[in-house]
C-alpha cells in the first residue's frame, strides 16, 4: 500500500492530519527512500477544520500550525473547494506562494472513487500529489464476502487509479463507518489487492474498533 493518511476527527483538536510514507510501503510509482533517510512525518493542514472561513484565512493559518501543506474540503465539512473556483485558481495559486503552503491534498467524498477524473487535473495543476474519498459497495460483510466484494472494488477502481498513477497522483480511500472499507479485514484486503497500484489508506482510528494493539497492527 503507497500511502498512509491518519487522520484526527474533522470536528476536534488538533488541526493536523499527517501523510506517512513507509519505506516498505513506497509508491510503485515513486523512487524508495534510502536506507540512510530518517523516518519523519509530513503533516497537513485540513480546512475542514475551519469549518467556512474564507480559503485566504485558511491558507493563512496553516503554517501557524507547523504543517506546509493544505488539504482541501467541499461542503458539507467545509466550503473551501468551492471557494477556490469562485476566487479563481491563479489566485489561490498566488496566496499559496505568498504564505509558503502546498496544496498537497484534496478530500472529494462528494465525488467518490469514481468521479475524480477532472479533480485529478485541479489537484495536478497545484502540484498536489494525494485525493481522498471513500470507498464504494455493499456495507455489513465479513469474511469472504468482505474479501471478495473489496477486490471487486478494486478491480473497478484500476481505470481510475491508472489515470491517477499517469498523473504521478495517488487516490486513497478512508476507512469509514457504513462503508465497503470500514472493518479491519477490509483495509488488510485493500492493502492487499492495491499494493502494485497508485492506492492508498487514510486511516481514521477512530472509525476502527478502540483497541490499540488492533490499530497499532
Amino acid at each position: 500500500m503507497p500511502l498512509i493518511d491518519f487522520r484526527p476527527p474533522h470536528h476536534e483538536t488538533p488541526r493536523l492530519s499527517s501523510i506517512c510514507h513507509a519505506g516498505t510501503a513506497a509508491l510503485a510509482i515513486s523512487p524508495a527512500p534510502s536506507a540512510e533517510a530518517p523516518f519523519a512525518f509530513q503533516y497537513l493542514t485540513s480546512s475542514a477544520m475551519y469549518g467556512n472561513l474564507p480559503l485566504e484565512a485558511v491558507i493563512a493559518e496553516t503554517p501557524k500550525t507547523g504543517a506546509a501543506s493544505l488539504d482541501v474540503w467541499p461542503r458539507r465539512h467545509g466550503t473551501q473547494r468551492e471557494q477556490m473556483d469562485e476566487l479563481g485558481h491563479e489566485k489561490v495559486a498566488a496566496l499559496l506562494e505568498t504564505h509558503k503552503v502546498k496544496l498537497d491534498c484534496i478530500t472529494r467524498y462528494d465525488l467518490g472513487p469514481f468521479k475524480l477524473q477532472e479533480e485529478m487535473l485541479v489537484l495536478k495543476k497545484f502540484g498536489g500529489k494525494v485525493l481522498v474519498t471513500g470507498g464504494s459497495g455493499p456495507v455489513g460483510l465479513t469474511g469472504p464476502d468482505l474479501k471478495k466484494a473489496v477486490q471487486e472494488f478494486v478491480e473497478k477502481l484500476k481505470p481510475h487509479l491508472a489515470r491517477a498513477g499517469e498523473l504521478g497522483l495517488t487516490i486513497a480511500i478512508e476507512n469509514h463507518g457504513k462503508n465497503l472499507i470500514d472493518a479491519p479485514d477490509a483495509i488488510r484486503w485493500l492493502a492487499e489487492f492495491g499494493k502494485d497500484l497508485p492506492l492508498g489508506i487514510e486511516l481514521a482510528p477512530y472509525h476502527l474498533p478502540q483497541d490499540p494493539e488492533l490499530i497499532a497492527g
